[in-house]
């Protein structure tokens, strides 16, 4: 648990409750927060190779299925998948050969149902391109326009090549405007830069992420949550050099720009990857067996799952510490 104290940063330990698993049991799912709810999507289970992803949510400490209809995204691993209002998107993955996708779900929430449609660039044609004007053939009939030449400059940015194993968000970015969040991934020389992807769900577009300062990128399988409008990364691997992180990078939202606060104690989790975090507001917590989510009264408290290379989860548990701090990522007088 990554905590703002008036010391500084810190990691601590949470404490953990074990309850009854999820109805199913996946590696390399995708997870994502909408009004509490945790949702859990896709995943890789042994023997079962459903033709689409598997949906699952928690509300209120109990586990039930979700209902899915409309264009359903493939089964895959490893995609990006964030809550953002009341939709919820599904970017890229593994599909079941092994092969890097690119394609782009949005779906509707209600409760525990999810209508999925899937978006293409033809869902974003820029309406900004000059259109060409008819002319006028033998006898004065007229000609119809020839239709526009598709290109970057009559058609919005599509991301190419597709990405898996990256990691996304909520990014409430300038002009009050909250877009879909992707960074880092494999499977694409774009997304093995510190390159990051913004979606706008009103005009269906995709953008570059123009950020600044050092990104902790190229990174895959690593955890990214959402924490006062500042995104906090950790863990991930280096799709290169195959080096674990073990550190925590955090970008502001409203600056694009990356920083890496300075941990001044506590007990800081190993470097690991293919983990899971989440950050959740409800008073109780939680331990799934290979899947540790944590929460307390707080907004400001995010868990941090183990999937160290070589270490089980055992850590041992201790108390959370709860400590008032200064106005920072969590606000002011906030508990951890």
């Amino acid at each position: 648990q990554f905590c703002s104290t008036t010391s500084g940063h810190k990691m601590v330990v949470p404490l953990y409750t074990p309850m009854d698993p999820p109805p199913f049991c996946s590696t390399n799912m995708s997870s994502t927060v909408h009004n509490d709810t945790l949702f859990l999507l896709s995943g890789f289970q042994e023997g079962n190779e459903e033709s689409t992803v598997a949906a699952s949510c928690m509300s209120g400490g109990v586990f039930g299925d979700v209902e899915q209809s409309g264009n359903i995204p493939s089964n895959r691993i490893g995609a990006a998948v964030a809550a953002v209002g009341d939709a919820m998107f599904l970017y890229g993955g593994e599909g079941l050969d092994m092969e890097t996708m690119g394609d782009l779900y949005e779906g509707e929430i209600k409760g525990n149902t999810i209508e999925w449609v899937k978006r293409d660039i033809e869902d974003a044609i820029d309406e900004d391109t000059p259109k060409p004007k008819a002319e006028s053939g033998e006898g004065g009939d007229a000609v119809p326009a020839p239709a526009p030449v598709a290109s970057r400059k009559s058609k919005p940015m599509w991301p190419s090549g597709g990405r898996k194993f990256a990691a996304a968000c909520p990014a409430l970015c300038k002009g009050d405007t909250v877009k879909f969040f992707v960074c880092g991934g494999d499977g694409s020389d774009s997304a093995l830069k510190t390159h990051c992807l913004l979606f706008d769900p009103g005009s269906k577009k995709w953008a570059d992420a123009k950020c600044s300062g050092k990104s902790p990128f190229p990174l895959v399988k690593h955890s990214l949550v959402v924490v006062n409008n500042c995104g906090v990364v950790f863990g991930g691997k280096n799709p290169v050099t195959g080096e674990l992180n073990g550190s925590v990078s955090v970008i502001d939202f409203s600056t694009m720009s990356w920083s890496s606060p300075k941990i001044g104690g506590g007990v800081s989790p190993k470097a690991r990857f293919s983990h899971s975090a989440t950050v959740m507001s409800n008073p109780f917590p939680v331990m799934l067996p290979n899947f540790s989510v944590a929460s307390v009264k707080s907004a400001g408290s995010s868990a941090v799952g183990d999937g160290a290379e070589g270490d089980e989860g055992t850590n041992p548990p201790v108390a959370a510490k709860k400590q008032s701090g200064p106005k920072g990522i969590w606000g002011e007088g906030e508990e951890e």
